[in-house]
């Protein structure tokens, strides 16, 4: 008879979370925390740093929540550079602003959605991850 801990599992999807305001990450790295089957690949406070540490992290994040404005740069130049160079992850704006006043380049940029920041919860990632979230919050 098999164990529990003989079931294959699920490897975890992580999940990169880039923001310039500390609050922000700290709450949206929680919620990650708090879904089952979801893990914080890591954190990112600026563009610089974004485009950096995403195209280091091995293995590459499968999720990145993005704030489109970042104190040093637009989250859609973040964007396009990795949806570029790392296709396969799947990337969604998380922002105050509501979705028309996101810069027009931002549906073109590569990523999958947009998020309002106030609406983030174990709900909406496991929407977002199974393709059920996208450019209509």
């Amino acid at each position: 008879m098999k164990s529990v801990t003989d079931q294959p599992t699920r490897p975890a999807t992580g999940v990169f979370l880039v923001d310039d305001h500390s609050s922000y990450r700290a709450v949206a790295k929680a919620v990650v925390d708090a879904t089952d089957g979801f893990e914080v690949a890591g954190l990112a406070d600026s563009r610089a740093s974004a485009v950096e540490l995403i195209l280091d992290c091995s293995p590459p994040p499968d999720l990145i929540l993005l704030d489109v404005n970042l104190g040093d740069g637009d989250g859609v130049d973040v964007a396009t550079v990795i949806a570029s160079a790392r296709p396969s992850v799947k990337i969604v704006f998380v922002s105050a602003l509501a979705l028309d006043e996101l810069p027009s380049a931002a549906s073109s940029s590569g990523a999958a959605g947009y998020l309002p920041k106030v609406k983030l919860s174990p709900v909406t990632l496991e929407r977002i991850w199974a393709g059920a979230y996208d450019w209509r919050p």
